[in-house]
């Protein structure tokens, strides 16, 4: 038997499908719509080629002949669902963003490198952090420091420094103050001009002082203790009255074999002076006239050995009665 259509001509002996099999296609109020799967009826695609939910034991993707299964449990694939690619969201899958990033990880512990030659980082969270907040070439409270492209930080504070290469170094025992003054050349000259100077290594250690007060100035000298410290003292204004003083500062240091040129200021002829420290001196005295201490002089007093100076004078004499500067008057 045939049944013709203005369309075609349909052998119904061609038909093999049951009465029941074309039942699960049926429409209507038992049957499926189109996109929606219904219970023991056939699917049926939409437009989209979409069907809202499907339940099955087991799911294969790919192209008919080469599909591969997909072995992941549901709820390994519901891990998917609510992530948020570049943001870590709890519980679910990460995505990374299309830089291949995601904002933060918490992982106990963390490898890097290619596969099978990774290396894990040992270095905690608070150790790590100690790079975040430094900046290259700069110096940064609490954080690692980073020189910059010239291998350079601008400022480093330490107790101890030592320079030189690896297992020989040689550790620098100059103190910061001793370094200075051999780097600071603005301070080569001091200038006092008070009643009393106290002189210390620090601040006049190889350095020109310049002293003199027309009432007169008392220069206290350090403990001598054998530094090598050089004390360079240069006349800028001359005693008229009292004198210009340069002495010890206690009962135990001496100028023994120390000397004193003295050069007649006076238009007298004579050629001059060599006065020398006796046994105790302790004090060079300089009144302007007599024993010298004319602007422009000079004395040297070099801390060579514990409890002794050494001091060459360059003075200027006048008065027509010169004597020594060299006294002792510290007890």
């Amino acid at each position: 038997m045939s049944i013709n259509d203005r369309f075609a001509t349909l052998d119904l002996n061609d038909i093999t499908v049951t009465a029941a099999q074309l039942n699960t296609a049926g429409g209507g109020a038992a049957g499926g719509a189109a996109g929606v799967a219904t219970a023991s009826k056939a699917t049926v695609l939409d437009a989209n080629k979409a069907i809202d939910e499907v339940n099955t034991a087991k799911l294969s993707i790919g192209a008919s002949g080469s599909e591969a299964e997909v072995t992941a449990t549901p709820a390994e694939l519901n891990l998917i669902d609510g992530s948020i690619a570049g943001t870590a969201v709890a519980s679910k899958a990460a995505v990374l963003d299309a830089n291949k990033a995601l904002d933060e990880i918490n992982t106990a512990k963390l490898s890097i490198g290619a596969t099978g030659s990774e290396t894990e980082v040992t270095a905690t969270g608070a150790e790590l952090n100690l790079i975040d907040g430094s900046t290259a070439g700069t110096v940064v409270a609490s954080k690692a420091l980073v020189v910059d492209a010239n291998k350079a930080l601008d400022e480093v504070n330490t107790a101890k420094l030592s320079i030189g290469a690896t297992g020989s170094e040689v550790e620098v025992t100059a103190t910061p103050a001793e370094i200075n003054r051999i780097n600071d050349k603005s301070a080569s000259v001091v200038t006092g001009g008070g009643s009393t100077l106290t002189i210390t290594e620090v601040l006049h250690g190889d350095r020109i002082i310049v002293i003199g007060k027309t009432d007169g100035e008392i220069v206290i000298l350090p403990a001598a203790t054998g530094t090598g410290s050089k004390y360079t003292f240069i006349i800028g204004v001359a005693a008229s009255s009292n004198a210009n003083i340069i002495k010890v500062a206690n009962a135990t240091d001496v100028f023994d074999g120390s000397q004193a040129v003295g050069r007649d200021a006076d238009a007298e002829g004579a050629t001059g002076y060599v006065w020398g420290a006796e046994t105790g001196d302790d004090t060079l005295t300089m009144s302007g006239t007599a024993t010298g201490g004319k602007v422009g002089d000079r004395i040297e007093v070099i801390d060579y050995k514990a409890g002794f100076f050494s001091v060459i004078a360059h003075l200027n004499q006048s008065g027509g009665s010169e004597v020594t500067p060299f006294s002792a008057t510290v007890a």
